[in-house]
């Protein structure tokens, strides 16, 4: 009996079947939703052992670039259904704070400024009054001190002699006093009126005229705006005119 010896073809193994220290390995048999590539749950691993398909080494022949490429169709992984959800953070972009408008501008009405030029109108007028009468007041204490003095001579025919008057505002109340050099008997105090004490800076001074007509000159007294007539007796100044004998 003659040995027949058949032809056997010889099939090259897949890259895939070598043991390869630097292999990916299989997936856990239990697919609890892993996939080679990833960290088994029968098999830890450190992710720093897994090979890159960077750092392989490159085919040398087109048989194994046609093995590597079934490879890797066959070891693509496949994710297994899953109710977790991954969401891409949005890029932080940063946005313009608009700047708020300007608020609208108010018209005022025109009784507003009235008003004001109106206010500044009375208090202009108070102002200046307050400053003529302060200016006034300075020159009165210039011209009659404080308090407020005038003394003058005259010859009024009291006992053949010059007399010497001196007006006051003592506090309010207006004097004439009448003096004789060398006679201080015919001195005399004539009190004319009483005024409030606020007008204690009101000057007083005295004038003579013949008011009547009957030839003796008579006294005015002055005092601010008011004038207050004495008539002349001969000897002395009375407030009424004296009787005719």
């Amino acid at each position: 009996m003659r040995e027949q010896i058949a032809n056997r073809t010889v099939i090259p193994k897949r890259s895939s079947l070598h043991q390869n220290p630097d292999a990916v390995p299989p997936a856990s048999p239990h697919r609890a939703g892993h996939y080679a590539g990833v960290h088994p749950e029968d098999q830890p691993y450190v992710s720093s052992q897994v090979q890159s398909r960077g750092n392989r080494p490159a085919p040398t022949t087109n048989d194994d670039v046609h093995i590597d490429d079934e490879d890797s169709d066959d070891q693509k992984p496949i994710r297994m259904p899953t109710s977790a959800r991954r969401y891409q953070n949005a890029p932080l972009t940063r946005t313009r704070q608009e700047e708020a408008p300007p608020p609208a501008r108010r018209n005022i009405h025109w009784l507003v400024w009235g008003g004001i030029a109106v206010f500044v109108m009375i208090l202009g007028w108070t102002g200046l009054n307050a400053l003529g009468s302060w200016i006034h007041d300075r020159q009165d204490d210039l011209t009659y001190g404080y308090p407020r003095t005038y003394q003058t001579d005259a010859n009024v025919g009291h006992y053949g002699r010059v007399s010497h008057f001196l007006c006051l505002n003592l506090h309010g109340e207006i004097q004439v006093i009448e003096l004789q050099k060398g006679h201080p008997e015919a001195s005399k105090v004539y009190v004319i009126m009483l005024l409030p004490a606020d007008q204690d800076h009101v000057p007083v001074t005295i004038s003579f005229e013949d008011i009547r007509g009957s030839g003796k000159l008579d006294a005015l007294v002055h005092v601010g705006n008011t004038e207050i007539p004495m008539y002349n007796n001969g000897t002395s100044f009375q407030s009424q005119p004296p009787t005719s004998k």
